[in-house]
């Protein structure tokens, strides 16, 4: 069998196995924003590229956006698993099934690209010797372990150190990890807008008063509560703050409700789901975005805070105390006496932390969505030995 780990010639069909909802609707393939606006960049290196992974046919929801790339087809498998017993059980009833389908789809490829953590990338990755195709993995989660992980992902991250046959591309690559887990990273913001946003706010200066900002899915574990709490405090200790939450989730109404509670209307205000456009204009208004997550892939929203000289707020755990390392302001804990303490740090030194903002902002203007499309280009080249093909039109290898 040809080792798997080369491209003998520039492959021109890659399968992307992948757990994320995919919906045809109105003749397109729809899925998350910025899921499906990282595709486009993979499908600029090949002339097709099918997507394994569960499809819907229905409208998609408010969050998803179009594959703009023509290329793309679906090979749809079971959308299974889930945390209670029906559906773990559900999921092992059909896993031969899914491990056909997966076999099927992988071997009429040229190349293969696994994403995870999920239980498609675990069966691929058990399936790869077998595949005998140049293979790339990317782990979308946070790679270091943190407190409360899964271990079925913790045995993922396992898997993919010791087994996989190929670049396995993380956010954070630890000093143990073996060659071939790269350092990598993603981003939603196009090279114009990352411009137009460093002009735009290359004067800017933090207002009174203090203009903080949480913009994100209001999930739990994303500190929300927390920071409006942290707020509650500094406001009683006589601080000049107002907040404004950017996003939508399923905490929405527990966080009115704090509010009220707290009777800080005056203080924090709802915007709700935005565009992204819309978004990005929300960072050119923050002074500082806090975000207090228990455990992060890549933060994409700091770093576009960043380049829109927007201080950043935001704990030292996984890859994020070393996007802010020199850069921000780290939190000691994601309870709210240190959300508190941050803040204040911002608060009682303004002029420290304005100084270093264009410095940051100049950092982040490399992550653009351009740029990751680059990335991907030159890692395969490298690692697959071969010269890849940018939209059926052959490049110089690293273009």
């Amino acid at each position: 069998m040809p080792d798997p780990r080369i491209a003998p010639q520039p492959p021109r069909h890659l399968a992307i196995v992948t757990a994320p909802l995919h919906y045809r609707w109105q003749g397109r393939i729809w899925s998350y924003g910025p899921y499906a606006r990282e595709l486009d960049q993979w499908a600029r290196w090949f002339e097709r590229v099918t997507l394994v992974g569960p499809v819907r046919d229905e409208a998609p929801p408010e969050d998803a956006t179009p594959l703009e790339a023509p290329r793309f087809d679906l090979h749809p498998v079971p959308f299974t698993g889930g945390p209670d017993l029906p559906s773990k059980a559900l999921q092992f009833v059909r896993t031969p099934e899914l491990l056909l389908r997966l076999m099927r789809a992988c071997r009429a490829a040229d190349a293969v690209h696994v994403r995870g953590p999920a239980n498609l990338c675990l069966l691929t990755t058990l399936l790869s010797p077998w595949l005998g195709r140049p293979m790339v993995a990317k782990y979308a989660g946070q790679w270091s372990p943190y407190p409360g992980e899964r271990s079925l992902v913790a045995w993922q991250r396992r898997l993919l150190c010791t087994r996989f046959p190929g670049p396995v591309m993380v956010y954070g690559r630890r000093e143990e990890d073996p060659d071939h887990i790269v350092d990598f990273f993603t981003s939603m913001m196009s090279r114009a807008q990352v411009e137009q946003a460093t002009q735009r706010t290359a004067d800017h200066r933090f207002h009174t008063p203090l203009r903080l900002l949480f913009a994100g899915r209001l999930y739990p574990g994303k500190g929300l509560i927390e920071l409006i709490d942290a707020c509650d405090r500094l406001r009683r200790d006589g601080a000049e703050i107002r907040l404004r939450v950017v996003g939508e989730g399923p905490l929405a109404q527990a966080a009115h409700s704090r509010v009220d509670d707290l009777d800080l209307g005056g203080h924090v205000e709802f915007v709700g789901a935005v565009p992204y456009a819309e978004a990005l204009d929300q960072m050119a208004w923050a002074d500082v975005l806090v975000l207090a997550s228990a455990h992060e892939g890549w933060p994409k929203v700091l770093t576009e805070a960043m380049v829109h000289h927007t201080l950043c707020v935001a704990p030292r755990g996984g890859i994020m105390g070393r996007l802010l390392e020199g850069r921000g302001v780290h939190l000691e804990g994601i309870d709210t006496e240190a959300i508190e303490r941050g803040i204040r740090r911002v608060l009682d030194h303004p002029e420290r932390w304005q100084e270093g903002l264009p410095d940051a902002a100049a950092w982040a203007a490399n992550y653009s969505l351009e740029g990751l499309g680059d990335a991907i280009g030159r890692l395969l080249e490298e690692r697959w030995q071969t010269r890849l093909l940018e939209s059926g039109v052959e490049t110089e290898a690293g273009v």
